[in-house]
């Protein structure tokens, strides 16, 4: 509607051409950055949204990697228990055969002794 007024006052005289083409420009201007501003405003948007996906896939990934880390520990813990509970067993093994032998060695003597005392 006053595009239609702009170019009847111009046909009617009362403004200079270079008046109107510069109201024309400010509406060619007007309209351009608000096609910018609707269609960069949308680029921007999807960018947000695909920046914010992408964050997303890789906290996923992160927090898969901490929870699979977290399975290994545990089970390299239980590993170690089992080792540490063999190894324990052997040690008990050991220090009886040690006492036992210990023993026979102090019998072996006490026996000994009393052979050279007869």
């Amino acid at each position: 509607m006053s595009g239609g007024f702009i170019w009847q006052t111009y046909a009617n005289g009362k403004f200079g051409k270079r008046r109107v083409e510069a109201m024309a420009v400010e509406h060619i201007v007007t309209i351009v950055t608000a096609l910018i501003a609707v269609v960069g405003g949308a680029g921007f948007w999807s960018w947000m949204q695909q920046k914010s996906k992408q964050n997303f896939e890789r906290q996923k990934i992160a927090d898969a990697d901490k929870v699979q880390f977290r399975e290994n520990l545990l089970a390299q813990v239980d590993e170690l228990k089992l080792e540490v509970k063999k190894l324990q067993e052997q040690v008990l093994q050991l220090t009886k055969s040690l006492a036992e032998s210990e023993a026979a060695r102090q019998h072996a003597e006490d026996m000994l002794r009393l052979k050279n005392l007869k």
